[in-house]
């Protein structure tokens, strides 16, 4: 049988933990009775949609990819927002983990139920709406899964914490990392950071992937140096180098890496050196999984192995006729290394000068003190917009915040420039973020 589901891929690999939440353990060998539910074969070939809590939607990922045609995977409460989103997508149910009636028995093995896992499931996500409404994408179980690595014999196998929810992509990589190269992957009872923190901790999680935003939040914590992790991924906002300095200087043992991907191309560029950007070299894959190039706006363009199959209910297409795709992701070349500037889509007009508010911010985070910043427009009838930005500072070593925002300022126009430097600034106690994990400017 090709391997082209989640069960498939599991049929051979010794039972183990795969999923952990609180107490609540489930192994391969739980998925047994599930997969042996009548009430697969009432849904196989349908169109099905899931919304609930991550511990149960991973449960219900792994038994539907090959039953279904369509399994929309959406953000807990979507539906209860979105009430014509069943009827204009077609979709036929709505599933919950309490449908399933588990049966017992008679193989101990995922072969017994395989031969009906027959479908190639379209898997639907949407985008996290950085740039606007967000989309539909279709992918498969080969394009999503295409960036896993496979565990390898005598491998000490990694204990995933969960820092993305499984509807969105980068939630869909940490989860299937997990459970198809040989390790558990952890979903936290809270939101709340130190208590996430002190659930990976006692859980022994020693990988997590996050967003640069959510990980300097996690260093903010007394407790996250009681973590011991072997590998750190930052993904879904530039990864620059303040983060990525704080990251080893915090742990220093760990591999530390920043992956780009997107909904719509997939996983594409690894970067491992501990650098903000990339490499020039990296513009054409050795293994010819995925190939860069620059658009005439600047913005980044790939092609990749893992790419989705296009939008669903759209007519935009996905990619040029060359195959490649537009991030909208804006890039520059300096000694032979691109960095990442920021969305063209979030290009604020100062006075007919275009600032990049991601380049803002990362300038302002390079003045000692400061631990987070945010940098967005705001109306003004004279130029247009004026920059404000909102900032974390370092309470322990900043007393006197009027004397430090006015060094701030004085540090930034001098080394960069006066029109880009905010007119407003703001100290806040925590940066807002997205169900994706990133940073949310107003």
């Amino acid at each position: 049988m090709k391997l082209n589901n989640i069960l498939s891929c599991l049929q051979n690999t010794d039972d183990r933990v795969i999923f952990k939440k609180n107490n609540k353990e489930f192994s391969i060998q739980d998925l047994i009775p599930y997969a042996g539910s009548e009430y697969l074969n009432q849904i196989i070939g349908k169109k099905v949609a899931i919304d609930s809590l991550d511990f149960d939607k991973a449960i219900m990922i792994v038994l539907l990819d090959g039953i279904v045609d369509e399994l929309f995977i959406l953000p807990k409460g979507f539906l209860e927002k979105n009430k014509n989103f069943l009827k204009i997508n077609k979709i036929d149910e709505v599933i919950d983990l309490k449908k399933f009636k588990k049966t017992k028995s008679v193989s101990s093995s995922l072969k017994h139920i395989l031969p009906k896992y027959k479908y190639t499931t379209k898997w639907i996500l949407l985008t996290s709406g950085t740039s606007g409404t967000p989309k539909q994408v279709q992918h498969s179980f080969l394009s999503i899964s295409s960036s896993v690595k496979k565990s390898k014999k005598n491998f000490n196998p990694l204990t995933w914490g969960s820092a993305y929810s499984l509807d969105r992509f980068a939630g869909t990589q940490v989860f299937l990392q997990a459970i198809l190269g040989g390790g558990t992957i952890i979903f936290p009872k809270s939101n709340n950071i130190k208590e996430m923190i002190d659930e990976f901790i006692s859980n022994d999680v020693n990988s997590i992937s996050a967003t640069p935003t959510l990980w300097r939040k996690i260093l903010m914590q007394k407790n996250c140096k009681n973590m011991n992790l072997k590998n750190i991924t930052l993904g879904g906002e530039i990864a620059d180098q303040n983060i990525l300095n704080s990251l080893l200087k915090f742990f220093p043992s760990s591999s530390i890496r920043h992956i780009y991907a997107s909904t719509e191309a997939g996983a594409s560029i690894t970067v491992e050196d501990n650098l903000e950007g990339f490499p020039e070299s990296l513009m054409e894959d050795k293994n010819k999984k995925f190939s860069i190039k620059i658009s005439d706006k600047g913005t980044l363009m790939i092609k990749a192995s893992g790419m989705s199959q296009g939008y669903k209910n759209s007519n935009e297409e996905l990619a040029s006729k060359d195959e490649y795709y537009d991030t909208g992701d804006l890039v520059e070349l300096r000694e032979n290394r691109y960095y990442f500037l920021g969305r063209e889509s979030g290009i604020i007009n100062i006075g007919g000068s275009k600032i990049i508010p991601e380049e803002v911010e990362n300038n302002i985070m390079k003045f000692p003190g400061v631990l987070d910043a945010v940098v967005y427009g705001r109306k003004n009838s004279i130029i247009g917009n004026i920059l404000v930005c909102e900032l974390i500072i370092d309470k322990f070593t900043i007393t006197e915040t009027k004397t430090f925002i006015d060094s701030l300022k004085k540090f930034y126009k001098k080394k960069y420039s006066d029109i880009s430097c905010p007119r407003m600034f703001k100290i806040i106690e925590e940066v807002k973020t997205s169900e994706a994990g990133k940073v949310i400017r107003r």
